[in-house]
């Protein structure tokens, strides 16, 4: 082989080596290393579907697994509907009563949301609707009906110590109240270390359900708290000789209250009420 063969054949190994030589060292090498992240959640309840309830823990479990009947929305089971009667605002034809018993003739109500024409049988004739109910043989108005509402009792009350700093719960139907845990809770109450920032107690409701009014507790009718309703909120503070008013789950009216010197301690007593 001459000597020119020999370096053509150098030069193309040399050449060789110089572009495929080195190309592994520009490779990058990937981490296939799998970073670890930790599920971290904010623990409350919540609706796993349309009809399932559970309370989500900080590590992202879930716990107290509940069926909802009538479904599920924010976290809470929804009550039973409300089945709602439409009354025909005039029926010409006679109503014949059942009993078999005399009656005195004149205007008198069929039930509580009609009135009509008693005939001495006991039947009725030219009936009619009455949209505020029907008293003493006739129609009433809208202020007779709300003074009757107003009028309502207080179906059950009580007192209660506040006996930590963390969240308390209340459901007044159970008169459940101020428990450390119920998911199906009307309203949660808590109250801080003392300070000067913090002479109140904080209430926290759902969707626009609590309010405060200016009068101690045990005073407040349903009235004083149904004529509040239109500045309820979600969330608040009361103080000392203030009432916190709830609209309950079920629709009823609740209310709470105290009395303390500066800030509230273990040592307040809450006093309760649920009208109905």
């Amino acid at each position: 082989m001459d000597s020119k063969k020999i370096i053509i054949v150098i030069l193309v190994i040399a050449l060789f080596i110089a572009v495929f030589g080195n190309r592994g060292s520009d490779e990058v090498v990937e981490d296939t290393s799998e970073e670890v992240v930790e599920d971290v959640c904010t623990a409350r309840a919540l609706c796993t579907d349309a009809n399932t309830r559970a309370y989500r823990n900080a590590d992202c479990s879930l716990t107290d697994e509940k069926s909802c009947e009538n479904g599920c929305e924010a976290g809470a089971c929804l009550s039973a509907p409300v089945e709602t009667v439409v009354i025909d605002p005039v029926v010409e034809d006679t109503v014949v009563s059942d009993s078999k018993q005399s009656c005195d003739l004149g205007l008198a109500c069929l039930d509580a949301n009609r009135k009509g024409y008693r005939t001495s049988d006991c039947t009725f004739s030219n009936v009619q609707a009455c949209p505020y109910g029907c008293s003493g043989g006739r129609c009433m108005s809208a202020s007779e009906a709300d003074f009757i509402e107003s009028a309502k009792d207080v179906a059950t009350s009580g007192t209660v110590f506040f006996d930590t700093l963390a969240w308390r719960f209340s459901d007044f139907s159970e008169e459940r109240i101020l428990v450390k845990e119920n998911y199906d809770y009307d309203v949660k109450v808590r109250f801080f270390p003392q300070s000067n920032r913090y002479n109140y107690f904080i209430a926290s409701g759902f969707s626009n359900d609590i309010w405060i009014i200016d009068a101690p507790i045990e005073g407040v009718t349903y009235q004083d708290c149904k004529d509040g309703v239109l500045t309820a909120v979600s969330y608040s503070r009361f103080r000392t000789d203030q009432t916190l008013c709830i609209e309950t789950r079920d629709k009823d009216i609740a209310a709470m209250g105290g009395t303390w010197q500066d800030y509230p301690d273990e040592s307040v007593e809450l006093t309760w009420k649920l009208f109905e």
